[in-house]
């Protein structure tokens, strides 16, 4: 039993091919935030438009651009978070989320802070959507898929983290761009502009062991000698 179980091994290592390491996700990530950055723009203005004098409030208003740098920084982190997870190596996935959390506490603490002491920009219903977290939330579905499809491409051993992350980066895309195009107000963006980030995240969790699957390699026949 001993041999057989020495020459099995001896087998099945010398079946061993190598195989591509995975490359950088630099481009990958590069490639997605243009994809699913020009969409959400794009959806966003033929929906409706940008909330009158938006843009020149992000010149004037130094509290409302610092907002809006921490929210390009929460969407790059958590996409970059999610395709690097999908890439194994021996960072444990905690590590990897380190870096967008606490962007992404820093973008709540902002909002927080309007909240409670005073708010970047003066509080308006100014340029409100009727169904802003709805176009929120399906706004996010196409960034979502395109960046499952990318880390599916890799090799995603923690498929919940992996799509967890993956789908916080896709909601913050469209929450950033309604701190644009709708109203201002620090709890009305908490309540319908960031909360998709949670239930995306979530959604990523739960569908992420199913969309991330990879196909195992059937391994061919061997001669019954070795057994």
């Amino acid at each position: 039993m001993k041999h057989a179980r020495e020459a099995l091994i001896r087998d099945l290592a010398g079946d061993l091919k190598p195989v591509r390491r995975p490359g950088s996700t630099a481009l990958s990530l590069l490639s997605w935030c243009v994809i699913a950055g020009l969409y959400s723009v794009a959806i966003v203005l033929v929906t409706g438009r940008l909330r009158d004098n938006s843009l020149a409030e992000l010149l004037d208003a130094p509290a409302y651009t610092l907002e809006f740098l921490v929210a390009m920084g929460v969407i790059g982190l958590f996409a970059r978070a999610a395709l690097r997870t999908a890439i194994p190596d021996d960072r444990t996935w905690l590590r990897s989320m380190i870096a967008p959390l606490l962007a992404l506490g820093a973008w709540l603490a902002l909002i927080a802070w309007g909240l409670a002491v005073e708010s970047a920009i003066p509080p308006s219903t100014l340029g409100k959507r009727a169904h802003c977290f709805l176009e929120a939330v399906f706004f996010g579905v196409p960034s979502f898929a395109l960046l499952l499809w990318y880390a599916r491409g890799l090799l995603p051993l923690r498929p919940r983290v992996t799509a967890g992350l993956a789908g916080a980066a896709a909601a913050a895309l469209p929450a950033m761009l309604m701190q644009l195009a709708c109203m201002y107000e620090p709890l009305h963006t908490l309540i319908y502009h960031l909360s998709p980030i949670g239930i995306f995240a979530l959604l990523g969790v739960l569908i992420g062991p199913k969309v991330l699957a990879r196909r195992g390699v059937v391994p061919r026949r061997r001669s019954a000698a070795i057994h």
